[in-house]
């Protein structure tokens, strides 16, 4: 049987919260780290197709970045999210967003246009305008920002009409496929910009309140998990065919908004949220955990800095890759470990906290 149950247990602070965000930030980096394999790399070759099961497998991580963000928006045991809840994380946003932009723009003109620029002060402000080699992670903030302003309308109107909650999940959803036909068809110019970045993402905001209240029966699960497996399979071949045809848009099956990405986020949610963690992992680890957790807006925030300089480490051949299962995992574990202790060095600051919360 399957039943809708607002306890509040369900939205007390999870530990599979806590630990999947950690597995999405770990997931994040390691996108970034084999993106110009994927993008770059003939298909020829065994560095293409490692990074294409990577991108099919891992590509969920910044859907699961909202579900998480709407369960605890969309939580109907909270109090006014827009009175009290809503202006502080909107803030702890944009705050970061703006510092953060320009922080990697200077930084990124510096690592790669300073030496090529004669004048520096013209050179750095047409890059910083026009280049997005460090920031291009923060388009993130800009979509959960303009989510965070639906989410008390979406709120209330769950609120007053429960009973429609599946029904606005599937309109969410064909919305998203009518999306993907746009996009294919490189009309993305008439929908994209709006709707993708703001309308787009309400079907992860849906789930997450949707599967936060709901209890699968354990064949309704396995069911959930197997459309994944299925839909990274066809992503991954799909991948190929479609870039080996040179079609426009080749890598639609893996867009964060496409059915298969968004069939694979509902899984992984569903997934860690029906574990019961507290029984395998120690209250120690649990502690270190939800520190760790803390941490990841943190990490995400300044992770792609730290990788455009670990690149620059001559024992990291990262744009070779001459070893690619040992060279990106190597590399997302570095990544990780430096952006986590530059985030604890960064916190011991006050007012630091501002721009990294």
């Amino acid at each position: 049987m399957e039943s809708l149950t607002a306890s509040k247990a369900s939205y007390n602070r999870a530990l599979f919260a806590d630990i999947l965000r950690i597995v999405a930030v770990f997931a994040v980096i390691s996108i970034h780290v084999h993106t110009r394999l994927f993008y770059e790399r003939g298909l020829e070759g065994l560095a293409w197709w490692v990074s294409n099961i990577l991108f099919s497998a891992t590509k969920w991580a910044v859907p699961v970045f909202v579900m998480l963000s709407g369960a605890f928006l969309l939580n109907p045991q909270r109090e006014s999210v827009t009175r009290k809840v809503l202006p502080k994380r909107i803030l702890k946003l944009l705050v970061p967003l703006i510092v953060w932009t320009i922080i990697c723009k200077l930084i990124a003109f510096f690592l790669f246009q300073s030496n090529e620029i004669g004048s520096i002060s013209s050179g750095m402000i047409a890059f910083i305008l026009k280049n997005e080699a460090l920031s291009y992670h923060l388009w993130f903030l800009y979509m959960l920002i303009g989510l965070y302003f639906l989410s008390p309308i979406l709120k209330a109107y769950f609120k007053a009409e429960p009973k429609n909650i599946f029904l606005f999940l599937v309109l969410s959803f064909i919305s998203n496929c009518a999306l993907m036909v746009f996009i294919f068809l490189n009309l993305e110019r008439v929908v994209y910009n709006p709707f993708y970045y703001f309308s787009g993402f309400i079907v992860y905001f849906i789930a997450s309140y949707y599967f936060m209240q709901l209890e699968l029966s354990r064949k309704n699960r396995l069911f959930l998990y197997g459309l994944p497996i299925l839909g990274c399979g066809i992503s991954i071949i799909m991948n190929f065919v479609l870039r080996e045809r040179h079609i426009l848009k080749w890598d639609i099956f893996i867009d964060n908004l496409s059915p298969i990405i968004i069939l694979i986020s509902l899984a992984v949610f569903v997934f860690f949220k029906n574990i019961n963690w507290g029984n395998i992992i120690s209250i120690k680890t649990q502690t270190f955990i939800q520190l760790v957790s803390a941490y990841s807006y943190g990490i995400y925030l300044i992770h792609t800095i730290v990788l455009a300089l670990v690149r620059r480490l001559p024992f990291l051949r990262l744009d070779d890759m001459p070893n690619i299962f040992i060279d990106i995992p190597l590399t997302i574990l570095v990544v990780f470990t430096l952006s986590f202790l530059l985030v604890g060095a960064m916190k011991r600051v006050k007012f630091i906290n501002y721009i990294i919360p």
